[in-house]
């Protein structure tokens, strides 16, 4: 959760909803709270679920006892502060017995309608990684075969740049071009060594050698 909320960004509209969303939160964490401890405080929610917000201190009583006296903290006082505010909503209500806070049926919806209405061009973009990672494994398999040295360079570069474009969301087209445009100058080159080898036979030439050396 703490990822989500951290993307919401600074904007007035972004701690608005945060706010929101850990209000929610803490309602529901409230209400269960109060059913599994009938009759307690404030003070025992924050103990508990806030540590740092409750400030213990050693005080002596009227007999001379050394006791450990507890109060909230002084964020903790401010009038018509969330957690106050929460706190005296807050039913004794069991989690079970609660609305989810994520509805995970309905968010899966989201997701398969936002799939269904890709554009292919959309679709083709988010498959982009995959597609590249694929492409380069391919690369490199039938570089292995044909054994190139300045080749095998070139896929290091390839495989370090995409890392890179590809680590954000929306990467620019040219920069995407840019690594296609590197892969297939590569799969030219296989394909012009492949060629040359099949037609200078050197393929039977080494055939020959190995026979001769045996």
């Amino acid at each position: 959760a703490l990822p989500i909320l951290a993307k919401l960004g600074t904007s007035a509209e972004g701690a608005h909803l945060r706010a929101r969303m850990q209000s929610a939160s803490l309602l529901s964490d409230m209400e269960s709270f109060k059913a599994a401890n009938p009759g307690c405080c404030l003070e025992d929610f924050v103990r508990w679920y806030s540590p740092r917000d409750y400030v213990e201190e050693e005080v002596v009583d009227d007999q001379g006892n050394t006791i450990i006296k507890g109060e909230l903290s002084t964020r903790m006082k401010i009038p018509s502060n969330m957690w106050v505010e929460a706190w005296e909503t807050a039913k004794p209500v069991p989690a079970r017995r609660q609305r989810r806070l994520f509805d995970d049926t309905r968010e899966a919806e989201k997701v398969l309608h936002y799939l269904a209405v890709q554009k292919p061009a959309d679709l083709t973009r988010h498959l982009m990684p995959c597609i590249i990672h694929a492409a380069v494994i391919k690369i490199k398999e039938e570089e292995m075969r044909e054994d190139i040295s300045f080749v095998q360079k070139i896929i290091i570069q390839i495989i370090s740049h995409a890392s890179k474009v590809l680590r954000y969301t929306n990467p620019e087209d040219k920069k995407l071009e840019e690594i296609i445009s590197q892969i297939m100058s590569l799969e030219a080159t296989i394909a012009t060594a492949r060629s040359l080898k099949a037609k200078f036979a050197l393929d039977a030439c080494e055939d020959i050698k190995e026979i001769g050396r045996a």
